[in-house]
């Protein structure tokens, strides 16, 4: 039993909600429809949170952008960048203190476990992916190692994919 009731709390985390792509249109529906449930719904991205969602979100959701995306362009500026996701979304996590964290897309989720650990709270990660493009070299790097790493962290895990 939830002590805070039927308003459960939730962080969801995508890296922008101003793409018009499934991932971002299916955790749009989930949160508007816990919102409506009276859950408290807080949706955490990456971006400065400068564009309109693509999706319409019930007025009672918070949104958090966190301003730490962007591209990098060597070893060393992805190390920093990373590090500021990691950082900002633990803090991010520990103001909102969520009965739950729901992640969506491979690099979200990793980053999203790392940035969890030792919080305690429980995480779900999403995944659905085209495993041609995501083993595409300049689309994958390092980050396919990178994700697999940190799943058994995860409370729940779903790993969708057409071969």
């Amino acid at each position: 039993m939830n002590p805070r009731g039927p308003n459960l709390r939730l962080s969801l985390v995508l890296p922008s909600l101003h793409v018009f792509g499934g991932a971002e249109r299916v955790l749009s529906r989930l949160a508007n429809h816990w919102s409506r449930a009276g859950w408290l719904v807080e949706m955490v991205t990456f971006d400065d949170g400068s564009e309109p969602p693509a999706f319409p979100l019930d007025p009672a959701i918070r949104r958090r952008a966190l301003n730490v995306g962007g591209d990098t362009h060597s070893v060393a500026q992805a190390i920093v960048s990373n590090w500021r996701i990691w950082t900002s979304l633990r803090l991010a996590l520990r103001e909102n203190r969520p009965d739950a964290v729901i992640s969506f897309l491979s690099r979200t989720n990793a980053r999203t476990l790392l940035a969890s650990l030792g919080t305690g709270i429980p995480i779900v990660v999403s995944d659905r992916m085209d495993p041609v493009s995501f083993d595409e070299p300049n689309r994958s790097g390092g980050w396919f190692a990178a994700c697999s790493i940190p799943w058994p962290r995860g409370s729940s895990y779903r790993r969708i994919h057409k071969p």
